[in-house]
């Protein structure tokens, strides 16, 4: 991973997303590896969906989008990170709300939107909070065009993400040399 730190750093800075996060859901996500692909089809370190890197080149004015290479790869998982962390405004806590958004970066906004939704219903504020909230991607009403989330993979992969960003930011990954 310490050939990708500038870049981390550099796309961290340029999204306001400790470059801590990147780091982990890098980890999670590809091992650190560029040239991972998913069954699902998502590719790169970041493994994004080939839709929405190309969302997000566009976003970015990339003038070549390659998915492959690591620096728009990180650049734009980066982004797309950074707009599933706006979609929680409700979530005052900044590291419950990054949950939120790691949750959403894994799955689709709307699954978690809809949990979330669900979870203030029946619990107010309190629901703001990502374990009760996480409870609802089981519920059968958290669908989105007649699918459902794989509740138990989302909610571990956030706690993956979260254990890697624990570990990376103890450990001063980032911290300027």
């Amino acid at each position: 991973m310490d050939k990708y730190k500038a870049m981390i750093r550099a796309a961290g800075f340029e999204f306001d997303v400790d470059p801590h996060m990147i780091h982990a859901v890098i980890l999670v996500e590809s091992s650190g590896r560029p040239d991972a692909m998913s069954p699902c089809g998502a590719a790169g370190l970041m493994q994004l969906m080939p839709g929405t890197f190309v969302e997000m080149a566009q976003l970015l004015h990339l003038p070549k989008p390659d998915i492959w290479d690591p620096a728009q790869n990180v650049r734009c998982g980066t982004c797309y990170l950074r707009l599933q962390y706006k979609k929680f405004p409700s979530v005052r806590e900044v590291l419950e709300r990054w949950q939120f958004a790691l949750a959403a970066y894994n799955c689709g906004a709307g699954y978690v939107q809809i949990a979330l939704r669900l979870a203030e219903i029946e619990h107010g504020a309190i629901s703001r909070c990502w374990l009760v909230a996480s409870r609802y991607l089981s519920d059968p009403r958290c669908e989105v065009n007649g699918k459902r989330p794989l509740a138990a993979d989302v909610i571990d992969h956030v706690h993956r993400v979260m254990a890697e960003y624990y570990k990376a930011q103890s450990l001063h990954v980032y911290t300027a040399s």
